[in-house]
């Protein structure tokens, strides 16, 4: 909501600024249109190259998007180019079947909508696109060039007639079909993309400077990063699922116990919290788990022991934990592509609490506190699907036991793996599945006041351990 309102505001300014207020990109490049074997993203990315070669800053993506919902516009049209503070948009549409394919260029001028040029290219099969990308945003630069001079272009191989400021362009269209190409245009696809540099008359360093059109595009791209689901705010995820596995040891010098006990799969409910400000990259996140249980304990009668009461103790197991993190970023990979590593700090909770049995306890309750850290690497594979994949070691600070003890003193160590997938519906809803592993080790000092079964040695200076798998799948939010 607050990602909205933001926009709003800066759309806003961006129609109400006069020109001269406000820092001006480029071009404004809305996604490319058509049927999907042609090429579109391949188109796209050559036609970025072919004005990024030209020294041109490039609007694209969430920016455009955004502001098109806010205005009640086409995205592909001139409001929205002024809206993102762009001087030029530039409009690729495919058409076409089976192989053979038709790219048409559209350039307008953002103040008026006026159209600039017109370019209309034909080329065979999905491996052509990339280049035919190249070619069409090299002539709009070249357009751009000659617009900014006020004549028309004076380039033979771009047959555009274009407008004077302030009058609409007479656009004849130019079919650069393979079968009407002359000797002009059988020089490669790629020559003509890596036409001559354009003069300083359209060079970052005439309008303003490298610097400044680098801070505008840099404030897009952080823009563009809070409106990309994984990036907002606040993510809250809920889930359900089962505790496929679960076990509890007492061990003596690495001997087992009769104590020692594994449970069938146990339905699972979690709730995952994160918090981030996503400027500086600092979260804080909470993650909550519930399972209940019901417990068949049988032993040999012995008529010396007092009987339990009940042979089918309740429980649940409960846990929280906390983490503060900072996420940096590694490496992009696109608009709404790339690695981010976290390092972590937190605490974790877990507790098993079990019906009381009488004076004879068998299963008992538990709780540890543990402190540490560990690290998160997380894969944005595009703006849909995200993969967390995270390790913790902490250092168990306290341990509990009721209503019998095992021992006293205990210390020990908790280590946790977790991985976590995540797929996007829209914005604001997503599909969560994770999976996750912790196991948890306990050395105690002395004896308690636990029973031993009459096959097993002396409980002296024992060790508890525990061991759980968490599969759960469940529905995400993000604001």
């Amino acid at each position: 909501m607050l990602g909205r309102i933001f926009l709003s505001l800066f759309v806003c300014a961006g129609l109400l600024l006069p020109g001269s207020a406000r820092a001006q990109s480029d071009v404004a490049f809305p996604l490319v249109t058509g049927p999907k074997p042609a090429g579109r993203g391949a188109t796209a990315k050559g036609v970025v190259a072919g004005l990024d070669k030209a020294g041109l800053t490039v609007v694209r993506g969430d920016i455009l998007e955004e502001a098109a919902e806010e205005l009640g516009v086409a995205v592909a049209s001139a409001e929205v180019a002024m809206a993102a503070a762009c001087e030029y948009l530039a409009v690729v549409r495919l058409s076409g079947r089976r192989g053979r394919y038709t790219a048409k260029g559209t350039l307008r001028r953002a103040s008026d909508g006026s159209v600039v040029a017109e370019i209309k290219r034909k080329y065979k099969g999905k491996k052509k696109a990339t280049a035919t990308g190249r070619v069409i945003g090299a002539r709009f630069a070249r357009a751009i060039e000659a617009d900014r001079r006020g004549r028309p272009s004076d380039d033979a191989d771009v047959a555009e007639v274009l407008a004077p400021p302030g009058a609409r362009a007479i656009s004849p269209t130019v079919d650069d079909s393979d079968s009407s190409m002359g000797m002009r245009d059988r020089r490669s696809e790629d020559s003509l993309a890596a036409a001559s540099p354009p003069p300083p008359s359209i060079s970052n360093s005439a309008r303003g400077g490298d610097r400044g059109a680098t801070a505008v595009t840099e404030r897009r791209e952080r823009k563009s990063d809070t409106t990309r689901p994984e990036r907002k705010a606040f993510r809250f995820a809920l889930s359900g699922g089962s505790r496929t596995f679960s076990s509890y040891s007492i061990t003596v010098g690495g001997q087992p116990t009769s104590h020692n006990y594994s449970l069938e799969p146990l339905l699972a409910l979690g709730a995952h919290a994160v918090f981030t400000l996503p400027d500086l990259g600092l979260l804080a996140e909470g993650d909550f788990g519930f399972m209940p249980v019901q417990f068949q304990i049988a032993v040999v009668d012995d008529p010396n022991r007092p009987p339990l009461d009940p042979t089918d103790p309740g429980g649940q197991f409960i846990g929280a934990g906390g983490n503060l993190g900072w996420r940096f970023d590694v490496a992009r990979f696109g608009e709404a592509s790339g690695l981010a590593v976290t390092p972590l700090v937190g605490v974790d909770y877990e507790t098993l609490l079990v019906t009381d049995q009488g004076e004879q306890t068998v299963v008992n309750s538990w709780s540890t506190f543990a402190l540490g850290g560990g690290v998160r690497v997380a894969l944005e594979l595009n703006r849909n699907i995200a993969i967390d994949l995270e390790g913790e070691f902490g250092a168990i600070l306290g341990f509990d036991e009721s209503p019998v003890t095992t021992g006293e003193n205990g210390q020990g160590f908790r280590v946790g793996t977790r991985a976590r997938g995540r797929y996007w519906i829209s914005d604001l809803l997503g599909i969560e599945i994770g999976v996750a592993y912790s196991l948890r080790s306990v050395d105690l000092e002395g004896s308690g006041n636990r029973s031993a079964f009459s096959d097993d040695p002396a409980i002296v200076d024992a060790n508890v351990g525990s061991e759980a798998f968490d599969l759960l799948a469940g529905a995400v939010l993000a604001f």
